[in-house]
């Protein structure tokens, strides 16, 4: 009877030995493969950062503007000669605009004293221009400056000189629609006096049929002569 207890307990014990150990080396087993599997996980995704596709999706989901400046080209700057070159075309542009027919204006006074109106021709030709009333006044015709604004208006400026009657300084804009409008100022030498004109190429609703041309600015009396003129008054008086 001892003999067969001894051996039943020294059965269970192996058993139970024999479990702890087979336990301990699945749970090892297990721990094993959890780790080869991480590793190759692990393996896996480092391969696909490094691909370019991967890389592009990365920069545009983490940094969508530094990747657009990134992948756009970069505009080339133009260079002084092509912007010369292109300064030029447009002036060659504007003057054949101009050349191609003669300007009538009409001219009002800045002066809220002179409330007619008055016509005139501008005439370019080449490099230079002309007024028709001014130049049966003597007026030469003369160069003029080309500008340009952003809106794609030409603008013109010149000053015309008579070596008796005075300057005569113009400034006009042609739109883009066509339409030329500016101003004139008349400045007389022989006395500090001068006189502001607004025109423009659209007609007037009411336009009489004799339309007077532009008139020089006329001299005031001096001091001395009205003076003069009140010492004679007096005298007849007496």
């Amino acid at each position: 009877m001892k003999k067969k207890l001894l051996l039943l307990s020294l059965g269970f014990l192996s058993l139970f030995f024999g479990f702890i150990v087979a336990n301990a080396f699945a749970e090892g087993w297990l721990d094993w493969i959890k780790k080869q599997m991480q590793k190759k996980g692990a393996t896996s995704v480092q391969k696909e950062e490094l691909t370019p596709v991967n890389k592009e999706s990365v920069l545009l989901q983490k940094q969508p503007e530094q990747a657009e400046k990134e992948q756009a080209p970069l505009k080339k700057e133009p260079s002084p000669e092509e912007l010369i070159a292109e300064k030029r075309e447009k002036e060659k542009q504007a003057k054949e605009e101009l050349n191609k027919q003669e300007w009538t204006i009409y001219l009002v006074s800045a002066s809220p004293k002179q409330t007619g109106i008055q016509t005139d021709v501008i005439k370019f030709s080449g490099e230079r221009v002309l007024s028709k009333n001014l130049s049966e006044k003597g007026y030469p015709e003369t160069n003029y400056s080309l500008f340009f604004e952003a809106d794609g208006t030409i603008v013109w400026e010149t000053m015309q000189g008579h070596p008796e009657l005075g300057r005569a300084f113009w400034r006009g804009e042609l739109r883009t629609d066509g339409v030329m409008q500016g101003s004139l100022t008349l400045q007389s030498l022989k006395a500090d006096v001068s006189e502001d004109f607004y025109f423009t190429t659209i007609k007037p609703p009411q336009l009489p049929e004799e339309v007077t041309e532009v008139e020089e600015p006329k001299e005031q009396p001096s001091v001395s002569a009205f003076v003069t003129h009140s010492r004679k008054d007096k005298q007849r008086k007496r």
